[in-house]
């Protein structure tokens, strides 16, 4: 009976804790993915061990996608430029992390490795398919943070609450360029600055609501499939 009790308090204890491990898995995207934009590119298989060397300025100088205000160009699963067809490597500042609820990918927000809480950032993106990435990711941070994104749960319409890092923790990401072209704004000229107060050349180039405002781009790496410390 003692023993029964004993395992008992420590199911009680445990139970929770084990719920927690598992909550970025138990992630259940709000838009199945075959109707996400430009699913076939962002699930790809990881690719080529050949990696390219690249840094948040350089990804913040590529340009856009030929013909990118064409329908067909934004919502093309293929690659619709050459560096959606290559793999890089790329170091930066983790500042912001957390789960969209709408695909279940971790999103990652990075600044260069010499930039500050507010230095331009690029997003990366790791699916819920590379499990390893993930967890390699979740080990990087410290105990606080991980254990905020473990046990974060969805609101009632099935979003996630990022996690703004105190500290900012030194990663090196690798996967396949790509550009979100769902957030691109053809309207970009008319913009009035939205609540980011950018220009409208700004818009031109962030598009809207990607990422915070530190985003200066819609280029990402996307998917990632290996986080590793620099």
């Amino acid at each position: 009976m003692k023993r029964a009790m004993e395992v008992m308090v420590i199911a009680a204890f445990c139970l929770p804790w084990l719920m927690a491990q598992e909550a970025p898995t138990t992630c259940r995207p709000t838009t199945a993915i075959d109707s996400q934009k430009r699913h076939t590119m962002k699930h790809r298989p990881p690719g080529s061990a050949n990696a390219t060397q690249s840094s948040v300025p350089d990804m913040l100088a590529w340009g856009f996608p030929a013909s990118i205000d064409s329908d067909a160009t934004r919502n093309s699963q293929k690659a619709i430029d050459d560096k959606e067809a290559q793999v890089f490597t790329l170091t930066g500042n983790l500042w912001r992390i957390g789960l969209e609820g709408n695909d279940c990918d971790i999103h990652m927000e990075l600044s260069d490795v010499s930039g500050g809480k507010a230095s331009e950032r690029v997003i990366a993106e790791i699916p819920p398919e590379n499990e390893q990435a993930r967890t390699q990711l979740l080990d990087l941070l410290g105990a606080a943070d991980r254990q905020k994104i473990l046990n974060e749960q969805p609101d009632e319409k099935g979003s996630y609450r990022f996690i703004n890092l105190a500290h900012p923790v030194g990663i090196r990401v690798t996967g396949y360029g790509f550009y979100d072209a769902a957030h691109y704004s053809r309207s970009w000229k008319a913009s009035q600055g939205g609540r980011c107060h950018f220009t409208p050349e700004e818009v031109h180039k962030r598009g809207n609501s990607h990422g915070t405002c530190a985003v200066a781009t819609l280029w990402e790496l996307h998917p990632v499939w290996s986080v590793q410390r620099p």
